[in-house]
């Protein structure tokens, strides 16, 4: 669980630790109100994968990526104090509450990426005092975390984490955003292993680092190294993930490091058919965009997960 106290006027912010987790948080805040006119609540602001939400006297205004999703009414009188809470578990929606003086607006479908960047709170034209912004994930003491990018994608089939969610094993730590790169992904994990040490780390980074022509991607190969560091300081095994190669990114030197490790991995290469010279996959398993599985494409990648993790079906 983690805290922050304190008083919010205009511009003014309350902020807790920045992380990547995708499913199984609560977020809450409570506050005494003095003036009310805006409050902004969520995780992150802009960048990808970010979502929070601005609440005024009449709606609730729904951000993802920095641009307006959805405007929805509330019904409130916001005066005295007012308590939000917004929660989610395995699936790509959210539940959120907010009561106010008495009365309560409930939403349970709000779609929301909501895995990049603060915890934050923050006052628009609101004088507020008592303030406590507090968030928690349930799923710290799971036995498996693991560390990903749009490969982890819990929203649509065409991606094999969905798969794994839909298939209930869902007692899982889930890291992750497309466009992460593996030095953020490192830091993301110096700061959930704060807070519980798994048996397993199965790192997945490395399609957003992708290797020169002749040499391993620099950026990645470092974050590797301190990767091993971190879980034999803390005794947690360390599970490697291949990266499939593309027609628009090469993974080539980073599969032969990962597969000459002496590490366990995934084989996600193999599972496609990753031909690491040029690129090219099995037949009907590579999006248009030439970077993301299609549904078939995650289905095989799903498939090798399981195979080579076994664990992850007592997950």
């Amino acid at each position: 669980m983690m805290k922050v106290t304190g008083n919010l006027s205009d511009g003014e912010i309350l902020e807790l630790e920045d992380n990547a987790v995708k499913t199984y948080k609560r977020l809450a805040f409570a506050a005494t109100i003095n003036v009310f006119d805006k409050l902004h609540i969520g995780h992150g602001t802009v960048g990808y994968a970010a979502n929070y939400i601005v609440i005024d006297a009449t709606s609730i205004y729904v951000y993802e990526h920095g641009s307006l999703l959805v405007t929805y009414e509330h019904g409130l009188t916001i005066e005295n104090n007012i308590h939000v809470r917004i929660s989610q578990d395995a699936a790509a929606t959210v539940k959120i509450y907010i009561i106010s003086s008495g009365r309560a607006y409930r939403s349970e479908d709000i779609h929301w990426f909501g895995s990049n960047g603060m915890i934050f709170a923050k006052s628009e034209g609101s004088e507020l005092t008592d303030c406590v912004l507090s968030w928690t994930c349930p799923r710290y003491s799971a036995d498996i975390y693991a560390f990903g990018d749009s490969y982890f994608g819990i929203g649509n089939s065409t991606r094999w984490m969905y798969h794994l969610l839909s298939d209930g094993h869902t007692n899982i730590f889930l890291d992750g955003y497309g466009g992460r790169n593996s030095e953020a992904a490192y830091r993301h994990a110096v700061n959930a292993l704060k807070h519980g040490t798994p048996k397993i780390l199965l790192w997945c980074l490395g399609m957003n680092d992708k290797d020169d022509e002749d040499v391993v991607n620099s950026r990645w190969n470092s974050n590797y190294d301190n990767i091993k560091t971190l879980c034999e300081l803390k005794g947690i095994e360390l599970v490697l993930a291949t990266i499939p190669s593309t027609p628009k990114r090469s993974n080539k030197y980073k599969n032969e490091i990962i597969r000459k490790s002496g590490y366990r991995y995934i084989d996600f290469a193999r599972a496609v058919g990753s031909d690491d010279e040029i690129g090219e996959w099995y037949d009907g398993m590579l999006s248009e965009d030439l970077v993301h599985p299609t549904e078939y494409g995650a289905l095989a990648l799903y498939g090798q997960a399981i195979a080579d993790l076994p664990e992850l079906m007592n997950c």
